[in-house]
Parts: structure tokens; sequence; C-alpha cells
């Protein structure tokens, strides 16, 4: 990125994955997939910003267990987040990702039909 697109001095991912270390292991690891989910890092960094200022809003331990819930489901954003914290999701257990089963049923071919 340009000089002149840097929003502040001293902003980078190691920065910000720190920051996210004191609140949480899993607030940590969000932020780096955050960041690392950009193709330049630096458009990660207001993501990131807005997952640090939660902090404002919610105590630490609600941060870090919404965290990992968003890990768990794969929800790589602020938005899905805020909308953990704010349905209190964080507060209920995880349950496995459903794997999904093939439909059986007699009117669906299956690979079997195609393979005539």
């Amino acid at each position: 990125m340009p000089p002149h697109h840097k929003f502040v001095k001293g902003w980078s991912a190691p920065w910000f994955i720190a920051q996210a270390h004191k609140i949480g292991k899993a607030t940590a690891e969000l932020v780096e997939k955050i960041i690392d989910s950009k193709r330049h890092p630096e458009r990660g960094f207001r993501a990131a910003l807005g997952v640090l200022n939660l902090k404002k809003l919610y105590p630490e331990d609600r941060i870090e267990k919404a965290a990992a819930r968003a890990l768990h489901f794969e929800n790589l954003s602020v938005h899905s987040m805020k909308n953990i914290l704010a349905k209190e999701l964080d507060k209920k257990p995880l349950k496995e990702k459903l794997q999904r089963q093939p439909l059986l049923h007699n009117n669906i071919r299956g690979k079997h039909y195609y393979n005539q």
C-alpha cells in the first residue's frame, strides 16, 4: 500500500495479533485469519481493529468465546462477531459441525445411474 494509505503509523499484522492475544488465544487466531484472508494485509487492519474495539462493549471472556465460535463456524468477520455477541450465542455450547448426509429416496438417481 502507498504511504498515504497508511492509517496509523505502527499498525502491522504482528501488532494486531499481539493486541488480540491480550484478550485470548481464539481472538488472536481470528484476527490472524482475518488479516491473512486479505490479499493485502493492510485491508484486514480495519476488521482487526473492529474485533479489538469490541472490548468497549463486551467483557473479554465473552469476546474470547465469540471468537472461538466464529472460528468453529468459519465466520471470519467483525459482523459475525457482533451478531454472536448481540444474540448471546457465545453463552451457548458449541455443537459439532453437521456432516451432510446423502439424501436417500427412491425418486433420486445416484451416481450408479450416470455410470451406465
